[in-house]
């Protein structure tokens, strides 16, 4: 078993799925691209909370495809498709797109992305407290999950795992 694997435990052990179908994408991603060489705990961090909703799931697949198709070894891409993001949604915001509750939501999210993929702290604003519950629920669990995600990488990242694949052998 892998960390990978144990994070996927760990975090259905605390509850931190907000349904089935959170759990199948996290999962889906995590077996989908652990063996990458760019994938990172920040990563994983990343992925747990992309998996909330179809959404913002499907944003973070183009974004990991686009990565692959680049055959990018690292997440500098990753942290630059952000960037240019958190500038689309001042814009929209100011553009009166955007309300300014979801632009404060939405910056306050990739905001936690970047934190996660640069292994850093990121504290909610206040303000942005008063957004909604759901939306700071999902924001709390994020942060709560990172915490296990950690742990297990700390825990278990020595461990290796090796899975028979039949498509590596030439018949």
């Amino acid at each position: 078993m892998i960390w990978t694997d144990m994070c996927k435990k760990e975090l259905s052990a605390a509850n931190l799925f907000a349904d089935d179908r959170h759990y199948r994408r996290f999962a889906d991603a995590v077996d989908c691209y652990c063996e990458r060489n760019f994938f990172t705990v920040g990563l994983c961090k990343c992925m747990y909370m992309s998996s909330f909703d179809r959404e913002h799931y499907n944003v973070f697949l183009q974004t990991i495809n686009s990565i692959v198709a680049r055959r990018e070894k690292n997440l500098a891409f990753m942290k630059e498709i952000g960037e240019l993001t958190q500038d689309v949604i001042q814009n929209d915001a100011e553009e009166g797109k955007m309300t300014p509750e979801m632009s404060l939501r939405e910056s306050c999210m990739y905001a936690l992305s970047s934190a996660f993929l640069n292994n850093e702290d990121y504290e909610l604003p206040e303000e942005a407290r008063n957004c909604g519950e759901d939306w700071v629920a999902i924001f709390d669990m994020s942060k709560r999950a990172a915490e296990i995600i950690q742990e297990c990488k700390d825990t278990y990242s020595g461990i290796k795992s090796y899975h028979f694949n039949p498509f590596m052998y030439q018949f």
